[in-house]
């Protein structure tokens, strides 16, 4: 973790931005963004820190949804405290034809927003930040009312991964499996679990692309279902540390980054693929098509055939190396740390007044 986003002992920080557990502990995106947008406060000469049990001086940004009962409980200490309260929910919203096709049943790995405490935690924000236009949507919907909302995109270090070299991870898959991926993988990262959906990824790709499944193993059952699905083109290369030089240079060295999650909120590791260029699969899902739809192929998270086509069809004719650029250029511009921080100290400064 960065040495400026700490963690705080006693309330002599300004801005505090809490992570609620599941957050906190999953190894997610919030764990990777929330520390460096701290850190991007500090540079902009806000007194932020990231705050677990202790209450800030002057405003909470709460992150993170779940659980319900952690975040409803950070909710309620800071406004006891007196404190204008921030909120990012960061709801998981399920992909194009996923509720519908489990028919209103419980979607894996899928909080049920539908309750009273999601209303009680929404209500009591003075402000509740959105990832993209459908969870903003979403909230409303849940809170019954209109509520205080603005909408700030996800970062990402968008210079980390543009400037990345492919060689590294060819070299590292070379010593670690002795597999020649020279010719081009397709590349997926994030826990493995039922909402990341790698199993479908993998029946998609049986006996033919060569597949890197980068995160580690979030639940035993789903990852054991994924190796014994996998032929031996598919590598459980396990979890690379957030935004390190290794991970970049996996990027950048991917002919397809696949990421076909049945829900997500708005997920970095999509920005961080577009950030490095890469061609991108991604399923049909709201920040998907809102973020990076005019770059990227969009398939129904559930459809193996439609993966198995998109997949094949992106390595026999790959975008041109001038759309590439484009679309890194455009995840460079519209999600910057900076900007990302100067947003949210503007929208700070209005709730604190």
């Amino acid at each position: 973790m960065n040495p400026a986003a700490r963690t705080v002992a006693h309330p002599t920080c300004d801005i505090g931005l809490v992570l609620a557990e599941a957050a906190g502990t999953d190894c997610g995106g919030p764990t990777v963004r929330v520390p460096r947008t701290v850190a991007a406060l500090r540079a902009l000469g806000l007194d932020a820190a990231l705050v677990h049990d202790d209450v800030p001086q002057r405003l909470a940004h709460i992150v993170n949804i779940w659980p319900f009962a952690d975040a409803y409980a950070a909710l309620r200490r800071m406004k006891r405290r007196g404190l204008p309260v921030v909120f990012s929910p960061v709801l998981l919203l399920p992909g194009s034809g996923v509720r519908e096709a489990v028919e209103g049943a419980a979607i894996p790995g899928i909080p049920d927003y539908e309750t009273v405490l999601v209303r009680r935690l929404l209500g009591l924000a003075d402000l509740v930040i959105a990832l993209s236009t459908a969870e903003a949507a979403c909230c409303e919907h849940l809170a019954g009312r209109p509520l205080p909302l603005a909408l700030v995109p996800n970062p990402v270090e968008a210079p980390v991964f543009a400037s990345a070299d492919p060689a590294p991870f060819l070299r590292y898959a070379a010593a670690r499996w002795s597999m020649d991926l020279g010719r081009g993988f397709v590349l997926a990262v994030g826990r493995i679990e039922p909402r990341k959906n790698q199993l479908r990824l993998i029946s998609a790709l049986a006996g033919g692309l060569p597949l890197v499944l980068l995160g580690h193993e979030a639940d035993a059952d789903y990852a054991a279902a994924c190796r014994a699905t996998a032929g031996a083109e598919v590598i459980f290369a396990g979890r690379l540390p957030p935004g390190s030089a290794l991970l970049a240079s996996a990027y950048a060295a991917c002919r397809i980054f696949a990421h076909v999650a049945t829900a997500e909120g708005a997920p970095l590791v999509a920005l961080e693929a577009g950030a490095a260029g890469a061609p991108l699969m991604l399923s049909d899902h709201p920040a998907h098509r809102e973020f990076l739809g005019p770059f990227a192929r969009l398939v129904p998270a559930l459809d193996v055939g439609a993966m198995r086509a998109t997949l094949h069809d992106l390595w026999d004719h790959p975008p041109p190396a001038g759309q590439r650029r484009l679309q890194a250029i455009h995840v460079a511009t519209a999600h910057g740390y900076l900007e990302h921080a100067a947003t949210l100290a503007r929208l700070y400064s209005t709730v604190m007044r």
